[in-house]
């Protein structure tokens, strides 16, 4: 898979909320009825909660969880592939999360 020639959207987006975000994908019955989607479950205060991924790689507001996640993490990973990357700087808000996709993909050996 080459991580360069992915373009934004759900595809990407799925993989992001899977292996960077750690979360679980699947199709839920009553997730049929609900708008929007894709979904993932998360379990919070003991409960199971279905929920729709960001789109991470469209909205710089939701690949900002990507950057968090890192931040928590205490890892360099990411940031050594935005390092090798083109800049940020003059990035529209929309290139800049594609960007910070491909990198924490490529972080997380992709």
């Amino acid at each position: 898979m080459n991580i360069d020639q992915m373009q934004a959207g759900q595809g990407m987006d799925n993989l992001i909320a899977e292996k960077v975000m750690g979360w679980k994908l699947g199709k839920h019955a009553f997730a049929e009825e609900l708008p929007g989607g894709p979904f993932f479950a998360m379990a919070l205060d003991g409960k199971c909660h279905v929920l729709e991924i960001p789109e991470f790689s469209t909205h710089i507001a939701d690949a900002w969880l990507i950057i968090e996640k890192f931040n928590n993490e205490d890892s360099d990973d990411l940031y050594s592939e935005l390092c090798k990357d083109i800049p940020l700087a003059g990035c529209t808000a929309r290139e800049a999360a594609w960007t910070i996709c491909r990198c924490a993909l490529k972080a997380v050996g992709l």
